[in-house]
């Protein structure tokens, strides 16, 4: 059972929950996860000079009018993956339509770019944090902004083991660099989704 979140943010949607895997599942994902095959060259946005990352895609379309329902391609093509969205549909996306599902990794040296991941409010994104251990001196957090100038931060989230952060696709975010001192690859799990209407 999925514990209650953390609200941070009411409007626009920040919704934090931890511990939200059991033990098998979780031990199943971080393993799929950390031996999957990585591609390098993804930006968190498209300008000159972008630091690009590592990143793994499982499901869905690049193109954001693509509405689409890709959980029957993520169960084709990394069926733990699909077990973990499962629950998550279960639970937390009740009313949600999966439109696409990715990992991220990042080494020391990559940095994020302030982006957001939808204009429309009805699009949402949840970043899962898969490590197995994470210590805060090595930094890596996700940082939420203002929506309006001039920007300020949010939240800052700790890319905790087992935690999942839930957003309205509109919010301003970046993914933090890692700290030098880090030894390990920062790996989040993207679902992309849009809200039912009701």
């Amino acid at each position: 059972m999925i514990s209650q979140p953390i609200i941070l943010s009411q409007n626009p949607v920040i919704r934090l929950y931890d511990d939200v895997l059991e033990q098998q599942l979780l031990s199943d994902v971080q393993g799929y996860l950390q031996n999957t095959s990585w591609k390098f060259g993804a930006v968190s946005f498209k300008a000159p000079g972008s630091y690009r990352y590592w990143y793994r895609h499982f499901a869905g379309g690049y193109d954001e009018a693509d509405t689409s329902d890709c959980s029957g391609a993520l169960l084709n093509e990394a069926p733990v993956i699909w077990k973990m969205w499962s629950l998550l549909e279960e639970s937390i996306f009740k009313d949600h339509t999966l439109m696409r599902c990715y990992a991220n990794g990042y080494p020391y040296g990559c940095e994020g770019s302030a982006h957001l991941d939808s204009a429309d409010p009805s699009d949402y994104t949840a970043v899962f944090y898969s490590n197995p251990t994470w210590d805060p001196n090595w930094s890596g957090e996700t940082v939420f902004l203002t929506q309006q100038p001039p920007p300020d931060i949010i939240a800052a989230i700790l890319p905790r083991p087992n935690r999942l952060v839930l957003f309205q696709g509109n919010v301003p975010h970046v993914a933090r660099g890692i700290s030098r001192v880090c030894p390990l690859l920062r790996i989040t799990l993207m679902f992309k989704t849009k809200k039912k209407l009701k």
